[in-house]
């Protein structure tokens, strides 16, 4: 609503109004093909596996992590030293 108040050419004002459209519409589609995301860990290894969607990735445990009454907040590092982050909570994990 604040683009059709903008005081501006009006062709630009609908050529913003729609490249807004197409992101709108475009990112929930980006987001629900990603996958179901599913984390494990292999029991003789300290290796987890990330799977989402058609990706793989393999990650290991930093040495910190944080745990609240309702919440577990793993802290990874991928083979390539980037860091990633997955926050659970306490009835997601066994």
């Amino acid at each position: 609503m604040a683009l059709v108040g903008l005081p501006s050419i009006s062709r630009v004002r609908l050529a913003v109004i729609y490249m807004t459209i197409l992101f709108g519409l475009g990112y929930p589609k980006a987001w629900h093909s990603w996958g179901i995301e599913m984390l494990r860990r292999a029991k003789s290894t300290e290796i987890w596996t990330l799977h989402a969607g058609d990706t793989t990735a393999e990650l290991s445990l930093r040495e910190d992590q944080f745990v609240t009454a309702v919440l577990i907040i793993l802290y990874f590092k991928r083979h390539n030293g980037k860091p990633k982050i997955r926050v659970e909570t306490l009835d997601t994990l066994s």
